[in-house]
């Protein structure tokens, strides 16, 4: 399996887990996140990847950080490669967060 394929895999597992950790089954999960039962399988797979609308709806209702679910960490050291993208990633979910409380 590819280093990159790996990753991808990850995001799957973590979001697995977190659901695990918090006690739900599949079925819970996707009525608070507002998706298919049968999508929330195929991402746990990673048979499909959600939209960044999808990840950052499953990272509010999962209690976690966009960043916990993309990188495996709750705080990402930033480089030249991915601090820029941890500040857009937070800009979006603060948008979505503004849009959600109108």
């Amino acid at each position: 399996m590819s280093k990159d394929l790996t990753k991808y895999v990850e995001v799957g597992l973590r979001i697995r887990r977190q659901r695990e950790k918090l006690g739900w089954t599949q079925e819970e999960f996707a009525e608070r996140a507002d998706i298919s039962m049968s999508f929330v399988g195929h991402i746990e797979r990673m048979e499909k990847m959600p939209s960044l609308d999808t990840m950052i709806r499953m990272s509010d209702v999962l209690g976690v950080g966009l960043d916990y679910l993309v990188f495996g960490t709750k705080t990402v050291k930033c480089d030249q490669r991915n601090c820029a993208l941890y500040s857009d990633l937070n800009a979006l979910m603060e948008a979505y967060r503004g849009r959600q409380e109108t």
